[in-house]
């Protein structure tokens, strides 16, 4: 049944085509769609094992975008499952009941997937660089678990290189493995821990030295540019809490929100800072089982790059939930599972409700995915004030044969931001204006 749900919940993500960043890097990029390039490129370009997934997926699809969507669901699947076999293996370790920890990491495994959000990192094809790091990274760890029980010492590390060469936000891995390790072994000194954990700043050098060579240098240097460190750390405060809004589903999904860049601190960044203060205090606080204050961990650690002092262009996108999820998940599964224990019934009505209503918001979603049309007027609506919104409207109109509509779109969009350059093209492309 549980299968079904997710199954049904996703089957619409098939219909999903190529939308806005999908044209610059995987439609427009020759080394997404050639071997020869991707082979001349490895050394200098970015993020060649993401390169090296769209190049199989447009083979195996001859450039349809179904043959991304399905490979984009495989990773989600399997990330899951990860979610799932780790979520038990967290339960153990913090000596949560043994009744409770086969359903508690069920019930995590499901939230994970069914989580309208994941939709950005899934049905937005070129997304898959947040959902197959997620799922190298989750892999990284499962193996990292294994070595702690006596297995080999390989994989880990191959598996966090791997993330790296998908998106380079994955070398904060080590931290979380850190956090798995006292998890784990709590009673082992630090020295022990590092010398479990040494082939990993090596590797983080090597790929640091990798990237000066390459495109890299360009990349970063147009993130400080962006936004000053400092600044950028004050702006992603509340960008965080809007984070948190949808993953409590507070929020509808939106591919591009207007989230305002301010001039420094303001009321806003001081009760953000204040709220995720306490969140975090009252996980590392609470000292009868060990698995919140490693949730806790395992959130920080992977908002971390993108939601600290390098900037984005954008302050905050769904996708960054993608791993951070899973804490979230595993922290619903847990008092899911205790409610389901002590009041059967309404334990399990409840997480049925919360599954089926998590389900339809996921399907829903999906289907905005399915023309660049839907997609525009659904962010739209929860960005009525963006002129990049209304522009990339404007160009799903146009090319949806609505001329007058689109133009309408690009006069709006410039009346918000008369610099705004795409939308000002766009209009002396259609109209002459």
């Amino acid at each position: 049944m549980a299968l079904l749900l997710v199954a049904l919940a996703w089957l619409p993500a098939l219909a999903a085509v190529f939308q806005f960043d999908d044209y610059r890097v995987i439609v427009g990029d020759p080394a997404a769609r050639s071997l020869t390039v991707w082979a001349d490129e490895f050394g200098t370009g970015l993020r060649p094992l993401l390169k090296l997934s769209y190049l199989l997926s447009w083979a195996l699809g001859d450039g349809a975008p179904w043959a991304f969507a399905v490979f984009n669901l495989l990773l989600h699947a399997l990330a899951s499952a990860l979610v799932w076999r780790l979520g038990e293996r967290l339960f153990a370790l913090a000596g949560v009941e043994a009744e409770q920890r086969a359903p508690a990491a069920l019930i995590a495994a499901l939230l994970f997937a069914l989580h309208p959000l994941q939709t950005e990192a899934v049905s937005y094809l070129s997304g898959r660089s947040s959902g197959l790091s997620g799922l190298l990274a989750l892999a990284a760890v499962a193996a990292y678990d294994r070595q702690l029980r006596g297995g080999a010492r390989g994989w880990a590390p191959a598996f966090w290189l791997a993330a790296m060469l998908v998106k380079e936000t994955a070398a904060v891995l080590p931290l979380a493995l850190l956090a798995w390790d006292a998890l784990a072994r709590p009673d082992d000194p630090l020295r022990q821990r590092m010398a479990r954990l040494w082939p990993y700043p090596l590797l983080l050098i090597a790929v640091v030295a990798w990237m000066a060579g390459s495109r890299y240098t360009g990349f970063f240097a147009t993130s400080l540019e962006t936004r000053a460190p400092l600044d950028n750390l004050l702006q992603q405060l509340p960008a965080l809490v809007w984070l948190l809004r949808g993953a409590l589903l507070l929020r509808a999904p939106n591919i591009d929100p207007a989230l305002p860049v301010s001039g420094g601190v303001d009321a806003g960044a001081l009760a953000a800072a204040a709220l995720l203060i306490g969140l975090l205090a009252s996980a590392l606080a609470w000292r009868r089982w060990r698995w919140p204050a490693f949730c806790a961990a395992w959130a920080l650690v992977f908002l971390l790059p993108t939601n600290s002092l390098l900037a984005r262009l954008d302050l905050a996108n769904d996708r960054q939930l993608y791993l951070p999820m899973a804490a979230l998940a595993w922290t619903l599964g847990w008092a899911l599972a205790w409610l389901i224990r002590r009041q059967p019934q309404a334990g399990r009505a409840l997480a049925a409700l919360l599954l089926a209503t998590l389900a339809t918001l996921t399907a829903l979603r999906n289907l905005d995915y399915r023309s660049e049309t839907a997609l525009w007027a659904a962010t739209l609506e929860q960005s009525p004030g963006k002129a990049r919104v209304l522009s990339n409207h404007g160009v799903a109109l146009w090319q949806s044969g609505h001329e007058a509509e689109a133009a309408s779109a690009f006069r709006t969009a410039l009346a918000l931001d008369p610099a705004y350059l795409p939308a000002r093209r766009n209009l002396r492309r259609l109209t002459g204006e």
